[in-house]
Order: C-alpha cells, then structure tokens, then sequence
C-alpha cells in the first residue's frame, strides 16, 4: 500500500513565503523624511571629499595604472612613506597624513617589505622616522590564496566576505589610504567586462567609507595603450567603466622624450634631467587624468628614479612666445660656454665636432641639436672662438679647440711647456687663487663670477665678453644688456 503525505496547512505556506519575501527585502533606502535635504546641505558650504594629499590623492576610490615594470608599486610605496610621516610630496602638502594598508595579491610580503626597507634607506630616514613607519604601514599578503574582492558566479556580480574582513581588521586604525595590488588577480577576470569593473569600483567605495581612507586599485595597460603611447583615462585594461565610476585616476608612465604633448599643452623636461635618465628609462611621468570635486592639474609630474630613491623635478608648460624661445636658446648657449670654461680650466681641450659626444650631450642636459644650435650661435655672435691646438697634439681629424673669447687662455698653443709654468700645469690662476684639481676649477668658476658669459678680472671686476653682435640681433636687448635673439 502506497504511503501518503499530508500537505502542510494552507496557512503554514503563506506564512513560510511571508518569512522569505521578507528576509529577500532589501533594506538600503532611508525613507522620504531623510532623504530630504537638511538647510545647511543644501544652503551651507557643498561638501567635498577631503584630501590625503593636497591636488593629488583624495578620500575617494581611485586607479592607479601603468605598464608592467614601470615601477607602479615601489613609488607607491614611497608616497606611503610620505604619507605616513606627513612629508611633503611631489610640491604639495599632506592634508592629512595616517596609517597605509597595502593588500598585495602579486608580491609575497618579503618582497614587499624588502621594497619598503630600501625605499626608507634612500630617504635617509631618521630612527623616530623609521619607528613610525613601522608602526603605521600594514602589508596583507595574499598571493598564495585565491582570494578576490569581487567574483561573477551563476548570481552575478559581486563581493566577497574579503571585503567584510578587511573593513573588520582595519576600520579603527586611522588609515590614510588603501592600496589593492593588482585588480587582475583581486577582480572577478576580464570576461566580466564592464560589470566586473564598475563592482569593484563599487568595492572600493565601500572600503573607503568604511575606513575612511582614500582606496586605490592598482591596474596595467593592453598592450595597445602601451605600444601607441595612449595616455588617458581610459588607458587601463579591460572595461571603461573603471574609469568612469572611479573618483581619480592616474597613469604612470616612462618618458623617453624630452619634448612632448599632453592635453593640447607642449612640455619640456628640464635640462636638469640627462639624456641618459631619459634613455635608460628612469624618468617617470604620472598623469593626473581624472579628479573629481577638486581642481586638477593637467600639468605632469615628473619623477627621476635612481634604484630605489626618487626625485621630483617640477616642470612648467613651455612658453612659445618669440621672447621666451629667445630666452631659452640664449641661457642654452651661456650654459654651453662656461662648460666649456670649466673643460679648460680642467685641463681639457674640446673641438668643435667633439663637443657632441655623448659624454658632453649627458652632462649639458640637452639634446645634439640644441647643443648644436647653441655652439653654432656662441661661434657667430664671437662667445666662443676657435684656436689651433699645440702641434705635439694635433692630429689629421683634430686641429682646433674652442675656447671663450677674448679671455686668457688656459694654455697657450704656441709654448705649452711656458703655458704650464705660467699657469701651475695648465690650470689659470683666478681671481688670485690658483685651481689645483677640476673640481676645484669648477668652483673656482662660480667664486670668481663667472657666469653666463661674463669674465672676471684680476681686480674682480665683472666684464662683458667682447666680439661683434651680428645684425639679426642688434636693437633687441634684455634688461641685464645682453643680446636676445630669436629661435
């Protein structure tokens, strides 16, 4: 005989369906009495996120993004040092300086920590500084584990009980910022597109209000955006919406020009940076492309990296008036000539073709051309001339030396031997002293008052060099007397 089974009571149903619906209800909105606008809301101050770092770092959800090697996460861990001890960085203030939680899923923790340790070395950081270093910066290691902030499953889209836990761990202890390394491997994957990319911006947004600390998620570049120079903010991988629901988003970048373009702005590195800085990649340019409630600085900043320590050299926007072009030929071709000064006053003979090598290019900062234009300018306007080199060291290819004009030279082509006497070994007695040593003859240089063309006297007084302006630049002269000419 076939067993039967009673149905539960109709009103048991009911009730076990209420208890579902209500336990699937969702709770989010506040009602219509608190979504009203308070009077100081709407007529007050608007509010504004606040800021970690003064026009740089705001308390919102942001990306940092970059190709593979270009150093992302060792300069992020030197802003986390700035941060944490309220330095200064890259020109503007910490508003608000705190502790930094970096969640790295690529780089184990001794990585991480050995990076962190150099970084503090190349500050040169007191003890005291180091302590607090120490006791303010956290490293969650999770590269071994399968961990991810947000996953796409046969329900969706969305986060994962990590979210809940790092809140949980870390929600009192005055973090500045959050660093999440990288979103490849803490993000649902690429197949996700757009959803998975706006959800862990939705993530971060919650870890930011959450911790009250800026959350950055750190992302790389296809390799389109890397090989086609692409800088926007669109230039991380995968959906735009990660950069569309961030607050922020910058772009780290090798520089490997000392001329280019960005937002319809030209820029110039400074002649402080080396063209071998530039050629071996150590100049990094980080692009602010998005900021929102805040103004942002289109203007790049610059950043030269030797090892482990970084250098911030500002920059400016060039200015393309006929005045400022003549400005600057005309300082490139001062700085030319009293290099060439000091090569002298070292002991060094230079030609004219042999100015452009590449050890002279490196240590001037300036391209071959400008270099060329400069040389070539300092020849025609006579502040610089060319005089035969000693027989016993001219060969077929080198005959001449360039010398500033209608100075004393520092060895004298006709008797070397007289020339040594006359001037301890070659170097000329300035100003009374006498320069044993090329270091010595480049300070000597500054001490004396050499500068930008100018030569000093026994009795130290400052003259101009003489020589003959030719007509183009006739008529036209700074405040100072000298010459500008045009580009």
């Amino acid at each position: 005989m076939k067993k039967t089974t009673t149905p539960p009571p109709l009103d048991d149903v009911k009730a076990a369906a209420a208890a579902a619906d209500e336990a699937a209800r969702s709770n989010y909105l506040v009602g219509p009495k608190a979504a009203r606008p308070e009077y100081d809301e709407l007529y007050g101050v608007p509010y504004k996120p606040p800021m970690i770092v003064d026009g740089y770092l705001q308390q919102d959800a942001g990306g940092d993004v970059g190709t593979g090697g270009t150093g992302k996460t060792t300069l992020l861990l030197w802003e986390a040092v700035h941060v944490i001890l309220g330095r200064p960085l890259y020109g503007r203030n910490i508003a608000r300086s705190g502790g930094v939680l970096i969640v790295t899923a690529e780089d184990s923790r001794e990585i991480t920590l050995s990076r962190l340790n150099q970084v503090c070395n190349a500050l040169g950081l007191n003890k005291t500084e180091q302590d607090k270093v120490r006791k303010h910066f956290y490293v969650e290691d999770i590269s071994a584990t399968d961990a991810k902030l947000v996953v796409a499953d046969r329900f969706g889209v969305h986060g994962t009980p990590l979210v809940e836990e790092i809140i949980e761990k870390y929600a009192n202890l005055g973090l500045a910022f959050v660093s999440l390394d990288p979103t490849s491997l803490l993000g649902p994957g690429e197949l996700s597109g757009n959803d998975g990319m706006a959800q862990l911006m939705r993530t971060a947004r919650t870890l930011c209000k959450e911790l009250g600390a800026a959350v950055r998620l750190v992302h790389h570049v296809g390799q389109q955006v890397s090989r086609s120079d692409i800088r926007d903010q669109y230039a991380g991988r995968g959906g735009s919406a990660f950069a569309d629901n961030s607050r922020s988003q910058r772009q780290i970048v090798k520089t490997v020009a000392r001329k280019f373009d960005y937002e319809g702005s030209k820029y110039e590195l400074p002649s402080e940076i080396s063209d071998f800085d530039i050629a071996k990649g150590n100049v990094l340019a980080i692009y602010v492309h998005k900021l929102s409630y805040a103004e942002r600085d289109s203007k790049p900043i610059i950043v030269v990296r030797n090892g482990f320590a970084f250098r911030h050299v500002p920059m400016d926007r060039v200015d393309n008036s006929d005045a400022a072009k003549a400005n600057r030929r005309e300082n490139e071709m001062w700085r030319v000539v009293d290099y060439i000064r000091g090569q002298l006053l070292a002991g060094k003979k230079i030609g004219r073709t042999e100015l452009e090598e590449n050890t002279h290019i490196e240590a001037l900062g300036l391209t071959r051309a400008d270099l060329r234009t400069a040389r070539d300018t300092a020849l025609d306007m006579h502040a610089f001339e060319e005089l035969e080199l000693p027989k016993n060291e001219r060969s077929t290819k080198r005959k001449k030396f360039l010398s500033p004009a209608g100075e004393p030279n520092p060895a004298n082509p006709a008797n070397p031997a007289e020339s040594r006497r006359n001037h301890a070994g070659g170097i000329q007695a300035i100003g009374g002293t006498v320069a044993a040593n090329p270091a010595a003859a480049v300070h000597a240089i500054a001490a004396a008052g050499f500068n930008k063309g100018k030569k000093a006297t026994h009795d130290g007084d400052k003259q101009a060099l003489p020589g003959r302006i030719p007509p183009s630049f006739a008529g036209r002269k700074k405040p100072n007397g000298r010459a500008v000419y045009d580009a």
